[in-house]
């Protein structure tokens, strides 16, 4: 067994062992993270469970007006049987006193006047019934769609919650763009699915045997027959050639994603795309992926012309093969001899086969619409099927009712933190990231962040294209990396690498003191940052506060008492006074004023012309980047969170505003200074911000090996001490 290693407050500093050796993961990669688990492409009828409940009215507004909108389709159907019969009168009429004999020519006025009459009540009856048809046709109209955009908004919704549950390790597989078309392209093909399948397919298909039992009423049975096998070879066509482009179809989506990821990302990170002279290679690679994007939309655009092509060619043959038979059952008669056909009927049967496949036409494009619907609900459900990485125990409680239940009465002051042997590692996919880690650099005491692909890092890690870009103060090192089979979404071969964190870690700082956490870029300091707000379950090992596994508490409850700063703060489009309030906002006029002078934003808020009200812009990219950090300590102080966790919060400040910044929070020496009472862990490359603090906890390789005060550990002469000099040396 390992030595285990302790760490508290004491009265003379010492370094722990550095023999611990690395623990090896007893735990398999899907229980680490289930949602990077093998998860192949669903099946349609997969992706129609998932989807299926949302198809389904869950109130009874929306039952009533899908039952009303079913209704009134069907009625629609049936009524339009009857205009083509209102024509059949009519020609009936005309044909026949066109037929009038000489005998009856003594009553030539008198037939004039009846087939004149017979003709206009058929014309007029032909226009209230396609009124009729039109009124129904829109209240169907309303009714469907009101129920499609519930079943829209309620699928969206679900998908965007799942994707705010699943864990860090699955955003960081993938890109933010990627996911916001995930989401919308799977919140549309809902609305598609209810529009295309209940109010389209299924009573167009009811219309077909419709207007075969009426053939077959009129007594032409061949007529009917053909009239069904037409519809059997026009829906067969149609299945066959969207099944193809549905395969297409999966191309084009995925150039498109592509397509997407550069326009984001660049655009995003325009300053760095000018800053490094890459505007040529941007739009050099831009077009390169357009144009493959393009040969795959001409492709599919294709393969539609031939099956317009078939499916013309086969409503055609239909009508013209229905028209002949008519016109035979017309001169010849049924079967019977006594039996024929009259002009109306066959100009009937004309417009009976015209009005069948007019929404066939329509029926192509709406399976083409329901494939790609199901096409595009892939990506949607692989996400649903995803679990999170981290969840609450069947038994979490809240933090405060934790506290209640303590045998001890509850202390002034919460926030202690506890950590007893904690060891935990990353599980990254291999060939997705191609392992392109940018290492960090230590210059001047300040952390520099190594990037690809024009990522931003911030607590969550780096984002690149294409590329890991490496996690900092995550704790990623390379040379601790090795492999392990794993599947990933889309990637069913796929291999899991395991880099970094920490090992063996215990110790303890006491509520309502502060503690540095120090070391080399890599070292695990974020990691521990990430335990503490329970990113990630840890492999072995608990991370406790006030006593109580975090594990034990709802994820809810414990963040909303944990105000973090990061280093790269990063703010919403929206005012200055919306960032600030974000994690209360039921925060009064007076408290927004309080937070703001601790942070030192007081001199910028009155310098702007709208005051608190001034919109930042875009992840606020109208702040320099220390009056985005103070924002982020401002958002921190208003929460007034039991612990505060600072991931190196004043490397962006110069060093006149950190004085101050370190003068409100950082001490205690007043009654109104911010953290007073409250536990507070930093990340500090500045020694001379962890300088002042209870203590110092430094970690190398993942590992404690030092901690004490600031003088403890300069006695010590070991990585503190030599940080310490570089950086004086540096000054």
């Amino acid at each position: 067994m390992p030595p285990q290693s302790t760490t508290a407050v004491s009265p003379a500093g010492k370094t722990q062992s550095e023999t611990t050796p690395l623990m090896e993961n007893d735990r398999t990669p899907s229980d680490i993270e289930s949602g990077l688990s093998h998860n192949p492409t669903p099946t349609w009828s997969e992706a129609f469970a998932f989807v299926s409940p949302y198809l389904r009215p869950r109130d009874r507004h929306h039952t009533l007006l899908a039952c009303l909108a079913l209704l009134t389709v069907l009625i629609e159907k049936l009524v339009n049987i009857l205009p083509p019969l209102a024509i059949r009168h009519a020609v009936d009429a005309i044909s026949s006193f066109a037929a009038i004999s000489d005998e009856e020519l003594d009553t030539y006025s008198t037939l004039q006047s009846q087939t004149a009459r017979t003709v206009a009540m058929s014309i007029l009856a032909y226009f209230i019934i396609q009124t009729v048809n039109s009124a129904l046709s829109s209240l169907q109209s309303i009714s469907q769609r009101a129920v499609s955009l519930d079943a829209e908004r309620r699928f969206a919704t679900a998908l965007f919650s799942h994707l705010q549950m699943l864990g860090p390790a699955y955003h960081l597989e993938r890109h933010a763009g990627e996911l916001l078309r995930v989401l919308s392209r799977g919140s549309d093909a809902t609305s598609t699915i209810i529009d295309s399948l209940w109010f389209n397919l299924f009573p167009t298909l009811f219309e077909a045997f419709v207007v075969a039992a009426v053939f077959w009423k009129f007594g032409v049975v061949s007529i009917a027959i053909s009239t069904l096998v037409s519809v059997s070879l026009y829906l067969v066509y149609t299945l066959q050639v969207t099944n193809t482009r549905m395969t297409q179809r999966r191309q084009v989506i995925e150039k498109g994603d592509e397509v997407g990821r550069i326009e984001t990302e660049t655009l995003t990170n325009y300053e760095t795309v000018v800053m490094f002279g890459r505007e040529k290679k941007e739009v050099e690679e831009y077009d390169t992926v357009r144009k493959e994007y393009t040969d795959e939309r001409v492709n599919m655009l294709g393969l539609f012309a031939w099956l317009q092509l078939g499916q013309q060619t086969i409503k055609l043959g239909g009508t013209c093969i229905g028209l002949w038979l008519a016109g035979r059952a017309t001169v010849y008669g049924t079967g019977d001899s006594s039996s024929t056909l009259s002009p109306g009927s066959f100009v009937v049967v004309q417009l009976y086969i015209q009005q069948l496949f007019q929404p066939l036409s329509y029926l192509g494009f709406t399976y083409r619409q329901i494939t790609e619907a199901f096409t595009d609900l892939e990506k949607a459900v692989k996400c649903l099927k995803s679990v999170p990485s981290v969840k609450d125990a069947d038994d979490a409680i809240e933090w405060d009712a934790a506290l209640e239940k303590q045998a001890s009465e509850r202390p002034e002051s919460s926030g202690d933190i506890k950590f007893v042997n904690v060891s935990f590692r990353y599980k990254v996919n291999a060939s997705k990231r191609k392992l392109g880690v940018a290492e960090e650099e230590e210059t001047s005491g300040r952390r520099r962040n190594g990037r690809r692909g024009f990522g931003r890092r911030g607590l969550w890690g780096n984002r690149g294209r294409g590329v890991w870009s490496g996690a900092g103060g995550a704790g990623f090192w390379l040379n601790a990396a090795r492999k392990t089979s794993s599947n990933v979404p889309g990637d069913e071969n796929d291999q899991k690498v395991e880099m970094g964190g920490i090992q063996d870690v215990s110790f303890h700082i006491p509520a309502g003191k502060t503690a540095a956490l120090v070391g080399p870029s890599g070292s695990g300091k974020t990691t521990i940052i990430r335990c503490i707000l329970r990113m990630y379950d840890v492999d072995t090992g608990s991370v406790m506060v006030d006593g109580i596994d975090v594990k034990s508490l709802y994820q809810q409850s414990l963040r909303s008492n944990i105000g973090v700063v990061a280093q790269d703060t990063v703010l919403f489009h929206a005012s200055l006074r919306d960032n600030i309030v974000y994690g209360k906002k039921s925060a009064s006029e007076e408290e927004i004023w309080d937070a703001v002078k601790a942070s030192a934003l007081e001199p910028l808020v009155k310098s702007l012309p709208e005051g608190l009200d001034t919109l930042v812009g875009e992840r606020g990219m109208k702040l320099s980047g220390g009056e985005r950090q103070r924002v982020g300590l401002a958002r921190c102080i208003i929460k007034k969170p039991k612990l505060v966790l600072l991931d190196e919060a004043t490397s962006a400040l110069d060093s006149g505003t950190e004085r101050e910044v370190q003068r409100n929070i950082l001490t205690r020496k007043t009654a109104a200074a911010v953290c007073k009472g409250r536990t507070t862990l930093m990340i500090a490359h500045r020694l001379s911000t962890a300088k002042r603090s209870d203590i110092i906890i430094v970690l190398d390789k993942g590992r404690v090996i030092e901690h004490g005060t600031h003088d403890e550990l300069l006695e010590l002469n070991g990585m503190y001490t030599k940080l310490w000099n570089d950086q004086q040396n540096d000054d």
